[in-house]
C-alpha cells in the first residue's frame, strides 16, 4: 500500500502536478497503518516544508497512530490547537 502512494506522489510530479494536502496525508495514513509512524511523522515534515498546510484529517491520522501504539503526541496536539 505504502509503494502505491509512493508511486502516486512520483507520477504526479513526472506529470507536472505537486501533490497536495490529499496527497500527503494519504501517504502518512498509509505509513500509519503499516505501523511506520516515524516515516509519517517525516512526511507530514515534508508537506510542511513544500509549504502544505496539514488539515484535522492529516492530524487525527497521527495522533490515532501515536494513540494505537500507546505513545503520547502532546506536540502534535498543541501544533493542531495553534491553528
Amino acid at each position: 500500500m505504502v509503494f502505491e502512494v509512493v508511486g502516486t506522489i512520483d507520477t504526479t510530479r513526472k506529470q507536472r502536478t505537486e501533490p497536495d494536502v490529499v496527497t500527503y496525508s494519504a501517504l502518512a495514513d498509509a505509513y500509519c497503518k503499516e505501523g511506520v509512524i516515524s516515516k509519517a511523522a517525516n512526511t507530514i515534515d515534508s508537506m510542511k516544508k513544500q509549504h502544505i498546510q496539514p488539515n484535522v484529517i492529516t492530524y487525527n491520522t497521527l495522533v490515532d497512530a501515536y494513540y494505537k501504539k500507546g505513545m503520547i503526541a502532546v506536540d502534535m496536539v498543541k501544533e493542531l490547537t495553534r491553528h
